[in-house]
């Protein structure tokens, strides 16, 4: 999740926006629009407030390895099907049915973790070599 240049909002509004759900570690961010298909999983100690155009997905962690469906939700071909949901004619908004309904494939919750631990591995590598980039760059 990436917090630059993000928006506050005031406790009050912060209290309105959570009173179904307050946003917790492991529970994914689905952007419905602008654009359409964005996904993120909520981090420790990150405290969130959902904007209008967003839905809070809470994987049953007895089932789902939240960060799997995340690396899973935010594969080019799961893009694509979300994006292939999208309607609108100005703005594309996917609907909260379609994706309810959105069917998804999973391996057992072993297969899960290992493919998500791997995927982690491989971003904090991406994320170690983008700040090493960044920094010789200042240089």
């Amino acid at each position: 999740m990436i917090l630059t240049d993000v928006h506050r909002v005031s406790q009050d509004v912060y209290e309105r926006r959570v009173s179904r759900a307050v946003p917790r570690q492991g529970d994914l961010i689905l952007a419905r629009e602008a654009p359409a298909g964005n996904v993120a999983i909520v981090s420790p100690g990150i405290e969130v407030c959902l904007g209008q155009r967003t839905m809070l997905l809470r994987p049953d962690s007895s089932f789902v390895v939240p960060e799997y469906l995340n690396y899973y939700l935010n594969a080019p071909e799961q893009r694509d099907r979300m994006l292939r949901l999208a309607n609108g004619a100005t703005v594309s908004h996917i609907n909260v049915a379609d994706i309810r309904n959105m069917p998804v494939q999973l391996p057992s919750r072993g297969e899960q973790s290992k493919v998500a631990e791997l995927l982690n591995v491989l971003d904090d590598k991406i994320d170690l070599n983008n700040r090493l980039n960044d920094y010789l760059l200042a240089a």
